[in-house]
């Protein structure tokens, strides 16, 4: 990418911006207008959602500024909290968890068996809807 002082004008500079940068930002904009939206609704404020995660308020602030980069872990941490979605997936067609694509591990400390047993029945269960 051209240095800044390399464009003739602002918009030709915008026009250069790859295609990921622009989407990222527009991403991380709309999860921040989303958890503004709900804090909002629930009527709760910046500091209450830092304490029920355990994070400081500066960094909650960050946030909902918009130019945060999200992890998926925090993403669902914090619509765990706040018991609404902030991403959508639409499902598959196809999803099912098939039996061949999983594999048990024993444990390195004391196997158990019961353990084994209850995962075969889960994995049944999944594979048989």
């Amino acid at each position: 990418m051209k240095k800044l002082k390399d464009y003739k004008n602002f918009q030709e500079y915008i026009s250069d911006v790859p295609r990921e940068y622009d989407l990222f930002v527009s991403k991380s904009i709309e999860i921040s207008d989303k958890i503004q939206k709900i804090l909002k609704k629930n009527q709760l404020t910046q500091k209450q959602l830092s304490v029920k995660l355990e994070k400081k308020e500066s960094e909650i602030s960050k946030w909902v500024a918009g130019s945060h980069n999200f992890t998926l872990k925090t993403i669902t941490k914090i619509e765990s909290i706040l018991n609404e979605e902030l991403i959508k997936i639409a499902p598959s067609k196809d999803n099912k968890i098939e039996k061949s694509n999983i594999r048990l591990l024993p444990h390195t400390k004391s196997p158990n068996p019961e353990y084994k047993k209850k995962s075969k029945i889960l994995i049944n269960k999944v594979s048989d809807k």
